[in-house]
């Protein structure tokens, strides 16, 4: 109930959960980790980008060709983000339900 309400909610690990949860494809128990754990008998460091924690969401996007201006961003995208800016490299419409693409990225 609390991954298919619409009611806004501060917890930034449960709006994480609800980008990702699809009730026909998902289980019924979601587990978070500690920060900084993986599931594994050995001791390992790295990460595997499947935790809400900020370490585990923050990966590098990187742009580069014709029509895009040079600089760093630092702002956030989405992979829908990225998708809608592979399509306007492409010279496409972005499809339905991709994320904008952010401004001031292209020429």
């Amino acid at each position: 109930e609390q991954l298919e309400s619409k009611v806004a909610t501060d917890d930034k690990t449960l709006a994480a959960w609800r980008l990702s949860y699809y009730s026909d494809r998902c289980g019924d128990v979601f587990i978070v980790q500690k920060p900084y754990y993986l599931f594994s008998g050995e001791k390992e460091t790295g990460t595997t980008h499947g935790t809400p924690h900020e370490y585990d969401t923050h990966v590098p996007l990187l742009i580069f060709g014709a029509n895009v201006k040079a600089g760093q961003h630092a702002e956030r995208v989405s992979p829908l983000s990225a998708s809608a800016i592979l399509a306007k490299l492409g010279g496409m419409t972005p499809t339905k339900g991709s994320a904008e693409a952010p401004a001031g990225w292209m020429e």
